[in-house]
């Protein structure tokens, strides 16, 4: 569809009026409400739509919202915009073909998806295995907020506001990271986003922008215990760089840990020096011996 016709406009107001009254019902229910929730989450697809002039980049929005839309009324609508799509079309970041891992003698499918509404339940089963437990208690909050943090309803654990506070930044449709997928069941997480969603790394000594440059950090990976040493967060970065790319980021940023001998499990949440300079990053600063701040210069997906 071309985007950019009066034409276009005019069908966009023709569906609208056609459904009007239950747009309608929806915007009525109160503020914080599904259906409220939902119409956020396509204003803000809206938005980003209306800021982005390739218009192959317009379609990948529209498919990446598609995909992880849980609300069937609004999911209908960036459907009937996007128009008319192949049968048998894959979306092209609801999952992210990475590469085969090994298991022996056996090559499983990787795959990695943004977290959605819809996937919420496959995050919360990483987070809930095995291996995470200082992960469940971050719920991948830290470094999205500085300074103290909010004061809790009497009762909850801050374990738990923690987790209300991730659903609600993914049910506001907010880029928080991905998930991944072997044979189709959830076995890791990666954080990556805008590096100013990220509010900590403003303040943090190690981790602090090296300039002005708009960049994508990749924050952690999070790979409960019976899927460690597999190479699930070598292949979940290999997916955060597709799907940055698919994404129009320009340049992705990481702050992995680099360090002689073994390294125990629950220090490497930000990944390792080798892992990412296999992947193409370059350090660019350094202000600990042990962390480099690491860069990678993509090349837009056509």
């Amino acid at each position: 569809m071309n985007y950019r016709t009066q034409e276009d406009v005019r069908e966009w107001a023709r569906y609208f009026e056609g459904n009007l009254l239950d747009f309608v019902a929806l915007f009525e229910n109160e503020r914080r409400s599904p259906q409220a929730m939902a119409r956020i989450r396509f204003d803000r697809m809206i938005a980003r739509i209306q800021s982005e002039p390739d218009l192959a980049a317009k379609a990948v929005i529209f498919e990446e919202y598609i995909a992880g839309e849980p609300d069937a009324h609004f999911r209908a609508a960036a459907e009937h915009w996007l128009g008319p799509r192949p049968h048998q079309a894959a979306p092209l970041i609801a999952v992210v073909p990475v590469q085969k891992l090994h298991h022996g003698e056996v090559k499983k499918r990787f795959d990695v998806a943004p977290l959605s509404p819809a996937r919420w339940a496959d995050f919360e089963a990483v987070f809930r295995s095995r291996g995470c437990s200082v992960a469940r208690g971050c719920w991948c909050m830290y470094y999205r907020r500085s300074g103290e943090p909010a004061a809790r309803p009497k009762g909850v654990t801050r374990a738990e506001a923690n987790r209300r506070e991730m659903k609600a930044l993914v049910d506001g449709g907010e880029a928080t990271g991905l998930i991944g997928y072997l044979e189709g069941a959830p076995v890791g997480w990666i954080s990556l986003g805008p590096r100013e969603r990220y509010a900590k790394l403003e303040r943090s000594p190690v981790m602090k922008p090296v300039d002005a440059k708009p960049v994508w950090s990749v924050i952690c990976f999070v790979v409960p215990a019976a899927h460690r040493r597999q190479g699930v967060a070598r292949a979940l970065l290999d997916g955060a760089i597709g799907y940055a790319r698919k994404r129009r980021v320009r340049t992705l940023e990481a702050y992995p840990v680099d360090r002689r001998g073994p390294i125990r499990d629950d220090s490497l949440w930000f990944g390792t020096r080798r892992m990412f300079e296999d992947a193409g990053f370059e350090v660019v600063a350094r202000r600990k011996p042990g962390r480099p701040v690491m860069r990678k210069t993509l090349r837009s997906s056509r």
